[in-house]
Parts: structure tokens; sequence; C-alpha cells
């Protein structure tokens, strides 16, 4: 009777594990599926967080810098360097001017008398005498959607040029005159060949915005 008894407990005990074993596994089974859910949505929220600042991060570091406007500086010789180039935005139609400007310190009338002999060989403004070869090429190119678009490319011997304007610390001569419409541009210019006068003289080329002939 007692063996009765102990296999009728054996059994329930077994029965009561087995219940709550398959309640542990269902639960543990639904709290799986709902962490995986979270996870999932986690993964959602993170992903649709991350595109949009990828996004901005993308645009940012291809977004144009801010272009230059007339009038423009720029160092055409300084040494050995004779070439310069730069992008640029014409704001409104109109007639554009490339100048060159042979600087020199105010009040150095040595270097002053230098600069003319370079630039206009006898140091007038209307020389019977030429000044040191100084061939400066200057190309312009539009931009187009996704090209540019050449408007000119000149070369200009500078020292058959008179002098246009005279100001103190330099004497600038105009090498070409253009008429722009409104848009985005880029200038290239270079010194064909730099005559050795010239590698300790600055000389700056001027982009200006020209109203006279």
């Amino acid at each position: 009777m007692q063996g009765g008894c102990a296999s009728v407990q054996v059994r329930a005990t077994v029965s009561f594990v087995d219940r709550w074993s398959c309640v542990g596994l269902e639960r543990g089974a639904s709290w799986f599926r709902r962490g995986g859910r979270h996870r999932s949505a986690f993964r959602v929220a993170r992903f649709l967080f991350l595109v949009p600042a990828l996004i901005v991060l993308v645009t940012g570091c291809f977004d144009k810098p801010e272009l230059s406007e007339p009038p423009m500086v720029l160092p055409l010789i300084r040494g050995e360097t004779r070439n310069v180039g730069v992008f640029f935005r014409v704001p409104e139609e109109g007639h554009y001017a490339v100048t060159l400007a042979f600087r020199y310190p105010k009040g150095d009338d040595q270097m002053r008398g230098r600069i003319l002999g370079l630039a206009v060989g006898d140091g007038s403004a209307y020389p019977k005498a030429l000044g040191r070869p100084l061939p400066v090429n200057v190309e312009l190119l539009q931009s187009d959607v996704e090209r540019f678009r050449q408007v000119l490319d000149r070369t200009v011997e500078s020292e058959h040029l008179s002098i246009s304007t005279w100001e103190s610390g330099a004497l600038v001569k105009q090498l070409l005159r253009v008429k722009l419409m409104p848009g985005e541009y880029k200038l290239l210019a270079n010194v064909a060949s730099l005559d050795a006068s010239f590698r300790d003289v600055e000389v700056d080329l001027r982009f200006v915005r020209s109203y006279s002939e």
C-alpha cells in the first residue's frame, strides 16, 4: 500500500514538474520573442536615425565652398611661381578686366624706377623701347551643368602694353577686357616664359569690373 502511494506521489511530482517546465519554456519563448521584437525595433530606430545623419554628413562634405566675386587680386609671380587659378562667381552681366599689377614698396623710388624699366622700357607711359618680355596666357571657362565651357584663351605680350593705371605702390597694365553673363567661372593664368629680371618682383593678376573701354 505504501509502495502504491509512493508511486502515485512520484507520478504527481513528475506531472507537476513537467507542467511547470512547459510553462517556463513557453514564458521563456514568449520573452525571447518579445525581446526579438524589441531588438528589431531598436535596429529600425537606429537605422532611421543614422540614415538622415549620414545624408547630412555626406551633403556637408560635398557642398561647394563659397565662391569669390570680383574684384579679385591673385599672386601671379612670386619667385619661381608664375601661375594662378581660381573659381569665382560673376554676380551680374557686364564687362570685366584682367590686369597686371607690378608691385613695389611705397616710397622706394629706386625700385619704382626699376619696375618702370622692366614693365615699359624707358619708363614713359608710351615708351619708345619695350620692357622685358612677359607673355601672360589667360584662360577663362564658364561652368555649364557638369562641365566647363571655354570663354576665352588668349596670350598677351604685356611688354607691348602701355600703363593703364599708376598707383601708389603699383604700376598697372590692362591685359584684356571681356563681357560676361552671371554664372560660375574658372580663371587660369600663367607666364609661359619668365624673364629672370622678374624673379624678385611681385606681380599680381587682378580681375575687376570694368566700366570704361
